[in-house]
């Protein structure tokens, strides 16, 4: 087998470059004119190896490995398993911000919207002004002002969340809705007086019953991903 041949059937290598001056060989013939003897040499282009410019496949990490895992999770509706495998990630890379993306969506989904809310703002605090397009920092937008919504004492911030959105996408129809319904509920109710539809929330805020998310909001939602993944309906 030549080394063209052991290198093309390694699963290892990305892509290789036949050496031309060795046709892949990795010798040349000489011959010494003195003698005529010919002899074999090592190329010297490419060193032996009879290929250029060899590329390793990159092995994926394990944090990648434990985020992707977590991504299938949050795809079935496994929101506590995919919790943790985010937090198996992130303790690996902790700025992998992907998997902090879709932990915010994975806390939203259990009600938890305290930590939907941190993460969603470390994603957005890790933006520029001029990186205010990028979807992934809409949608983080998105989902910390519906998480904000829900919180009590986060709903003026929420409505400033949602009109910021609605400044970058304008007639996003979640957040148009969203926000109006905050705005009625401003205009029910007096500021100061305790809400008498407000609980009690596990975490220690006082969580709004706002009326269920519409069925889209799972679909609006979509989790950060290359392969796009979306979270079933």
């Amino acid at each position: 087998m030549s080394k063209v041949d052991a290198y093309t059937g390694s699963k290892n290598i990305d892509s290789i470059k036949v050496c031309l001056s060795c046709q892949g060989l990795g010798t040349l013939k000489q011959t010494d004119i003195s003698t005529s003897i010919v002899r074999e040499v090592e190329c010297s282009r490419c060193q032996g190896e009879g290929v250029l410019g060899r590329v390793q496949k990159k092995e994926k990490s394990d944090a990648i490995l434990f985020k992707e895992a977590g991504d299938r999770y949050l795809r079935r509706g496994d929101f506590g398993i995919a919790i943790n495998k985010y937090n198996a990630a992130l303790d690996l890379e902790p700025n992998q911000i992907n998997a902090v993306a879709n932990r915010a969506l994975a806390y939203f989904q259990l009600s938890d919207y305290q930590n939907a809310e941190m993460d969603a703002t470390f994603v957005i605090d890790q933006f520029g002004s001029k990186e205010e397009t990028n979807p992934m920092y809409i949608r983080s937008l998105l989902r910390r002002g519906l998480a904000r919504a829900r919180l009590e004492q986060s709903q003026e911030k929420a409505l400033d969340d949602l009109t910021k959105v609605l400044t970058l996408q304008p007639g996003h129809p979640l957040a148009t809705e969203e926000a109006s319904k905050l705005r009625n509920m401003e205009s029910a109710f007096p500021p100061n007086p305790p809400n008498s539809e407000q609980i009690e929330g596990a975490a220690g805020k006082n969580v709004v019953a706002l009326p269920s998310p519409p069925a889209r909001l799972i679909v609006e939602l979509s989790a950060e991903d290359d392969d796009k993944i979306t979270p079933p309906e």
